[in-house]
């Protein structure tokens, strides 16, 4: 068996990791298999043991490595916004279409809210983690006008994003998601003092 260097071990279940993340956007964890991840980066199932000790500690550390990551995307997209926008931007793109059909790419807290409920407590723990942390990236882009009118404006601003896109991605009607999304985008833009535009 060739040796191979630490890097590259890091690299592999990073990747792992990732694929198991994708995996449970889409199919939840049980449809999160292992011969289907390392499969789908092109590693046997043998090869598993060698990065993680059992499922469970891959589904968990691929929870918090997946809510992390979307994390950090989503408040980049309010950093690189005009001044004054940040919010209005995130708001836009999370309660998008686009946002709403990209499954395995968007944000995993609608994903994994039933996870964090009926999983293991280190799911869980990752979730309520990861939710503080957003939490803490939307306070900063909350405008201070809306801030002062109505405290803890984050949180008002984080459960509708999430219960709209959550609700969106739910139902089977298109016109119906459509509708959602449009009406928690405009609760939060009024929110936050600007036009539904």
């Amino acid at each position: 068996m060739p040796r191979y260097a630490p890097e590259h071990k890091r690299q592999t279940r990073k990747r792992v990791l990732e694929a198991a993340g994708r995996v449970l956007r889409k199919a939840g964890p049980s449809g999160a298999t292992i011969p289907g991840i390392m499969h789908s980066v092109g590693l046997t199932q043998g090869a598993f043991y060698a990065h993680f000790e059992s499922k469970d500690d891959l589904l968990a550390e691929a929870h918090a490595e997946a809510l992390a990551s979307a994390n950090r995307r989503l408040l980049a997209r309010g950093r690189a916004a005009a001044p004054g926008s940040e919010m209005e931007t995130i708001v836009r793109h999370y309660l998008s279409q686009e946002h709403r059909d990209n499954l395995t790419g968007g944000c995993p807290i609608p994903a994994f809210s039933g996870d964090a409920v009926r999983g293991p407590a280190r799911v869980r723990s990752a979730y309520t983690q990861a939710l503080a942390d957003l939490l803490e990236g939307l306070a900063g882009f909350v405008p201070e006008s809306a801030g002062k009118a109505f405290p803890h404006m984050e949180l008002g601003l984080a459960s509708t994003l999430v219960g709209g896109l959550l609700l969106a991605r739910a139902v089977d009607d298109p016109d119906l998601s459509d509708r959602i999304l449009t009406a928690a985008r405009t609760f939060c833009l009024r929110a936050l003092g600007r036009g539904a535009r």
